[in-house]
């Protein structure tokens, strides 16, 4: 469902695009305030109808109580990541998502920005505890790693203007 919610996010229901999926999909989509599509679905013989902003802040509850567990602390910050090709109204909405699943989203970046952070994980750094979720593959993934964030920012300055620190409560 997820899958199908970040097609859907930050996008109305009249773009042609929207219309060639839905007639492929396994549920219902209809237009819902401001032509947002709206996913209907059965859930315990009811219907409910949810924005896709729901779905990923879902999907992102569930990511936070996994890194909390990880942790042993509560979560408040994240950086969440969107594809490359995610327009301004998508970034928003995905925020807009995070905010709905209580987090503090400091920053939207691009996955393979992302990407570079993680596989620049093998130096011996100091560390601090970080959290990357990663909402934007067909499964959902949660990154808690750490980094040396002074050569961090001048490295990937360019790319994201500047790297937050991202902590769990301690």
């Amino acid at each position: 469902m997820e899958t199908y919610a970040k097609r859907l996010i930050g996008r109305k229901y009249s773009d042609p695009a929207i219309q060639n999926d839905v007639k492929l999909w396994p549920f219902e989509v209809i237009a819902g305030a401001d032509d947002k599509p709206t996913i209907v679905v059965e859930y315990k013989g009811e219907k409910k109808h949810f924005a896709a902003e729901e779905i990923s802040s879902m999907v992102l509850s569930k990511m936070r109580e996994i890194a909390e567990s990880f942790l042993g602390s509560s979560v408040k910050n994240a950086v969440v990541t969107v594809p490359a090709y995610f327009n301004d109204s998508q970034r928003t909405a995905t925020k807009d998502a995070g905010v709905i699943a209580g987090l503090n989203v400091m920053r939207i970046i691009n996955e393979p920005t992302a990407a570079a952070l993680a596989y620049d994980e093998d130096h011996n750094w100091d560390w601090k505890r970080q959290m990357l979720l990663d909402d934007s593959s067909m499964e959902a993934n949660t990154s808690v790693y750490g980094k040396y964030l002074s050569d961090l920012e001048s490295m990937f300055e360019s790319t994201v203007g500047f790297i937050t620190n991202v902590e769990a409560d301690e």
